[in-house]
């Protein structure tokens, strides 16, 4: 089909109705008193030459050799809108040309007349790139429909809306871009969302999936610091020294005293340092060196606690004796 056998003269055109950057697919008032009155007829398809014929009649002469146009003019001969054209179909019931077209299997030929109908309606309706938009949309939604039902996993609904559709959900809320995220937060802090709603529904599992991010960040914290002591032999120390109440004193570095000769308290750990500090300190000069200084005033004064702890297990040596 050549390009100017393609074009659309524009009385000939569908008057698609836009909603956003997307179409908008609810069926119009006239689509709803057709499907009523159609629901209390049943007629028979037509033969396809004979469908033809009547679309051409509806054609200016000039315009009779463009396919698209012809097309355009055909009647539906089946379906809640039967006897309407492609055309109005288009303009007027958006959402169910686009789900008729997704479902379709275009690869088999049809040589009902209900079939070729359906053909024609296909050739038709692909011809318009923001249909074609809307129509791969409603097969990939119809896929991310069947993935979560196979899987439960409702992380694989994609989103329907917005700058984002045809995104899923868990790739949007796992997301690093600094645009998805703002997106989420400003999602989430927005109260006016109708909790039934398609966003709603997406605000509720952003909400789960960030609060069950968190809930695991910090349940691998409390392991890491306090849920194997045995691995940590500092820790230990302190935890069993530590005064549980905020009325006992604290002790200090100095006062602590081991448990057993396995631990590794802080009195050892302690002992080390200083034994560096005094080797060094024979190997240079008589007076303290100032991390001797420091460690003594450290040692002695400061309140220990789990973070200390912590941060003494971690330090290397030569930080300490440095």
């Amino acid at each position: 089909m050549s390009a100017r056998m393609s074009e659309v003269p524009e009385e000939y055109a569908p008057k698609l109705r836009p909603w956003g950057q997307f179409l908008q697919l609810s069926h119009t008032p006239l689509a709803k008193r057709v499907e009523e009155a159609n629901a209390a007829t049943s007629k028979l398809a037509r033969d396809p030459s004979v469908v033809r014929k009547a679309a051409l009649r509806r054609v200016d002469l000039r315009h009779r050799g463009n396919p698209i146009v012809v097309m355009g003019e055909t009647t539906l001969e089946f379906g809640i809108y039967q006897g309407q054209t492609f055309r109005w179909a288009l303009e007027n019931a958006t959402g169910w040309v686009v789900a008729l077209v997704a479902s379709e299997v275009a690869e088999t030929p049809q040589t009902s007349n209900i079939g070729i109908n359906k053909g024609l309606l296909m050739q038709y309706a692909s011809h318009f790139p923001k249909v074609r938009e809307e129509v791969d949309f409603r097969k990939a939604l119809n896929a991310s429909v069947a993935k979560v039902k196979a899987t439960g996993d409702v992380g694989f609904t994609l989103v329907r809306f917005g700058q984002y559709r045809g995104l899923s959900w868990k790739d949007l809320v796992l997301s690093k871009a600094k645009d998805h995220q703002s997106f989420c937060s400003n999602l989430l802090q927005n109260k006016a969302v109708d909790p039934k709603s398609t966003m709603g529904q997406l605000q509720n599992y952003i909400k789960e999936a960030t609060s069950s991010t968190s809930s695991d960040q910090s349940q691998g914290l409390t392991e890491l610091s306090i849920s194997s002591p045995a691995e940590f032999p500092l820790l230990k120390a302190v935890t069993r020294q530590t005064p549980a109440s905020s009325t006992e004193r604290l002790l200090s570095l100095k006062e602590m005293v081991p448990a057993d000769e396995d631990e590794l308290t802080l009195v050892q750990l302690r002992q080390e340092v200083e034994a560096k500090e005094v080797v060094a300190a024979d190997t240079t000069t008589d007076r303290p060196t100032s991390g001797e200084l420091q460690m003594k005033s450290f040692t002695e004064s400061t309140p220990v606690n789990k973070c200390t702890a912590c941060c003494l297990y971690y330090m290397p040596r030569e930080m300490l004796v440095a």
